[in-house]
């Protein structure tokens, strides 16, 4: 029988040089492989979630226009502590990046506790050109619109378009200032939206007037690339919604209070509340509109009922948004250049949060590839419904 030849020491020795350098090559092109692979998902889901966001508020867009009655109270209230109501209006946003200061979405609409009972309250005021006493408050012309003479507290939702009327005298003696046959529709009113370019937060209102919507950038978290919570790391800004609801149930926002004098205005026809919108999934920890909208809260302080838009894997390091014309077309009918369809313009910077990764990529080249940048241009066909 012939004898099996074994291999050679040098035959080994050579089998063993060649698989030490093709093995590093063959696992060099499977990492590769691999991190391409991961770079292209990324970018993908990248690219994705910024056309979802989009799409998303496009489809918002058939139903809602700009809240122009919104961005006024905001314009009056501030957005930070030191902007607004006494000083010019700024886009001034904390770490955050919305402003910090509540408006109570015209429930009060003032920098106090909404829960206190006299700031559940809200207020009514009218524009005069006569110097009359009345209650509710009237103002002169000039200071209506004068953010260092009428504090916001004086401020309620569906008074907005009051401001665009000179109520003058109660001619008629019925006890009634507005409706009079002295009224006048000046048709221009004061400017809703201040600093009209790189606003932070947008303010939508439905075709019916009977919701809001409203969308602002917030700082979650900040991390570093293993998860670990540090100041300096990775910060993740999200992109978050908030569904208001209206409810005629008086200035103290209850169905049960029936007493005209501890409730004035209930069931008057006067849109005088707005509540997180429980049918939509908006959550509120504030009190409950009545026993029969149990479900249906005031926001308790400015972070209530928000819900992010999209998952944690995106980060939108900015965004800024354009809004034209700055007041409403409906109300300012005597101003020309005013008269045109309401339009939006949205450019944000989205990238892929880096924590949010179990892929150990390189983080530099990570932060610095992958990002896209988005603008579009929205036409709210201005369906007014004023």
């Amino acid at each position: 029988m012939k004898k099996k030849k074994a291999f050679t020491v040098v035959e080994l020795v050579f089998v063993i040089l060649i698989l030490s350098l093709i093995l590093p090559l063959i696992f060099g092109v499977y990492t590769k492989m691999h991190t391409f692979k991961v770079e292209i998902d990324i970018k993908q889901q990248l690219i994705q979630q910024g056309y979802d966001i989009v799409e998303r508020i496009n489809v918002l867009m058939e139903d809602y226009t700009i809240d122009y009655e919104e961005y006024f109270n905001r314009k009056m209230v501030g957005c930070s502590l030191w902007g607004g109501q006494w000083d010019s209006f700024t886009w001034t946003t904390s770490s955050s990046g919305h402003c910090d200061l509540f408006t109570h979405y015209g429930n009060a609409n003032s920098i106090k506790n909404i829960l206190g009972d006299r700031d559940r309250e809200h207020h009514y005021y009218y524009c005069s050109s006569s110097a009359i006493s009345y209650s509710p408050m009237v103002l002169s012309l000039s200071d209506c619109i004068n953010p260092s003479i009428r504090s916001p507290y004086y401020q309620s939702f569906g008074q907005y378009a009051k401001l665009f009327y000179d109520v003058k005298d109660d001619t008629d003696t019925d006890l009634s200032l507005v409706g009079d046959s002295d009224d006048e529709d000046m048709g221009e009113g004061p400017i809703a939206i201040a600093d009209a370019t790189g606003v932070q937060e947008l303010y939508l209102i439905s075709q019916d007037g009977t919701s809001r919507l409203f969308l602002r950038r917030k700082l979650l978290e900040q991390l570093d690339i293993n998860g670990w919570w540090i100041w300096t790391g990775e910060s993740l800004y999200a992109i978050q919604m908030l569904r208001l609801r209206w409810f005629d149930a008086g200035r103290l926002h209850s169905f049960d209070e029936t007493d005209s004098t501890r409730n004035p205005g209930l069931y008057d026809g006067q849109i005088d509340t707005w509540a997180c919108d429980y049918s939509q999934g908006f959550v509120g920890k504030g009190s409950g509109i009545g026993t029969a909208y149990a479900g249906y809260k005031l926001p308790q302080d400015v972070d209530d009922c928000w819900v992010d838009l999209y998952q944690w894997s995106v980060s939108t390091d900015a965004w800024n948004i354009t809004l034209y014309p700055h007041e409403d077309p409906s109300l300012s009918r005597k101003k020309e250049e005013i008269q045109i369809n309401p339009y939006i313009q949205l450019f944000f910077l989205n990238r892929i949060y880096l924590p949010s990764r179990k892929e150990k990529l390189n983080s530099s080249l990570f932060f610095n590839e992958y990002k896209i940048t988005l603008q579009t241009l929205f036409n709210t066909k201005n369906f007014y419904t004023r």
